[in-house]
This record gives C-alpha cells, sequence and structure tokens, in this order.
C-alpha cells in the first residue's frame, strides 16, 4: 500500500545503503519506488546536495491543494473536473469529512478551502473564492 502510494504520487524516497543490503531490499520493494539510491561509502555532502535539488524540484512541480466540500456528489465531481488540471482537488461530502481531512493534513498545505452554503450558488462560491486569490 505504501509502496503504491509512493509509485502513483511520485513522493521522493531515497536509499542508502551497501551493495548486499540494497540487493536485500530489492527483493521485497521495486527500484523504481525510488528517486535515488546511494551506494556505500558515501560522500555526505555530495548526497545532501542531490536529495536537496530532487526535493526542490519536487516541490515545484506539486499542485497547491483544494478541499472542496459539499453534499452533493455531482457538484463535487463537477468542481474536481473543472480544476483537476491545475489543482490537487480533495473532494469530501460533509463537514466532519472535511474537519477530519484537516486533522490529518497540514493545513498550510491548503492553498483554497472551499465551502458551499445552501444560500450560495456553486458559480457564486468560486468567483468570490478566485477573486479574494486574485486568481
Amino acid at each position: 500500500m505504501i509502496v503504491d502510494h509512493a509509485i502513483k504520487h511520485k513522493t521522493p524516497v531515497f536509499v542508502m545503503g551497501n551493495v548486499e543490503e540494497l540487493e536485500k531490499l530489492w527483493e521485497t520493494l521495486p527500484k523504481q519506488m525510488f528517486t535515488d539510491i546511494f551506494i556505500r561509502p558515501i560522500n555526505v555532502v555530495e548526497m545532501v546536495e542531490n536529495i536537496k535539488r530532487q526535493m526542490d524540484e519536487y516541490y515545484k512541480m506539486k499542485k497547491r491543494t483544494i478541499l472542496a466540500v459539499d453534499d452533493s456528489g455531482v457538484i463535487l465531481r463537477n468542481i474536481k473536473t473543472l480544476l483537476e488540471d491545475k489543482y490537487q482537488v480533495i473532494p469530501v461530502n460533509s463537514s466532519e469529512m472535511a474537519i477530519k481531512y484537516l486533522a490529518l493534513n497540514s493545513v498550510c498545505s491548503l492553498s483554497n478551502l472551499f465551502f458551499r452554503f445552501h444560500t450560495t450558488t456553486l458559480t457564486e462560491a468560486c468567483s468570490n473564492e478566485l477573486k479574494q486569490h486574485h486568481l
């Protein structure tokens, strides 16, 4: 499960070890899971610079996240469809699920937080949010 998640989301994973340790590791984990492999003996300065460069590239490519909250699956699918090219959209169908998501994830990683209230249309909510963030 963790392996699938790391590969699917291109999560940076680095490993270091001697040849024997790495061969044992390859028996249980696929090589494509790892962003980079460092074989001992390791030049620590080069390793740190390499990891820093790759992490900088990773965070430049990462999409900002929008948490979309609505009790309508149709509305959530429309929001996701409209925004998924530019943003990672997390659709949840209740305020309870939104609170759980926020509790388990860093709020500072969220670029926008969409709540659709029954008195506001989806178009108005999106328009107001986009205006506030100058998007």
